[in-house]
């Protein structure tokens, strides 16, 4: 008999641990971005920051199912509570 389990892993999330990645410029307003874990190990989220509006838009890469961390990054990254590299 086999039997399998889900692991799934708690993860306390705090802004000082996170880097956001700027990539290229989608626009002339708009520049992709990526949130990793300090070490560059985890991607947790992608998207665009536009510089013009300083709006922020992510799509999880982990999961958030009451969308807290989405919230918490978004504020962080509009903010710049996080660090950008």
């Amino acid at each position: 008999m086999e039997i399998t389990k889900t692991v799934t892993e708690t993860v306390t999330m705090d802004s000082k641990n996170l880097i956001v990645s700027k990539g290229s410029m989608i626009d002339t307003d708009s520049v992709s971005i990526t949130v990793f874990t300090k070490d560059f190990e985890t991607e947790v989220a992608s998207g665009t920051l536009n510089i013009k509006t300083n709006w922020a838009h992510l799509t999880l890469d982990v999961e958030d199912e009451d969308g807290e961390l989405e919230d918490y990054l978004v504020d962080a990254i509009e903010g710049r509570t996080i660090n950008f590299a």
